[in-house]
């Protein structure tokens, strides 16, 4: 299911999902090269 969220905002950058975890996790760059950050979710370590 984690997998499934990394491959939906590679495929579709501005739903939901993407643009809120954009904003908080990467907002300067892409998905491909977001890191952890000082204090990651649970859902985003998982994700990464």
């Amino acid at each position: 299911m984690v997998a499934k969220q990394a491959w939906r905002m590679l495929e579709h950058p501005v739903s939901l999902v993407g643009r809120v975890l954009k904003a908080r996790y990467f907002p300067n760059g892409d998905f491909m090269q977001a890191i952890a950050g000082p204090s990651p979710s649970m859902i985003w370590k998982a994700i990464l």
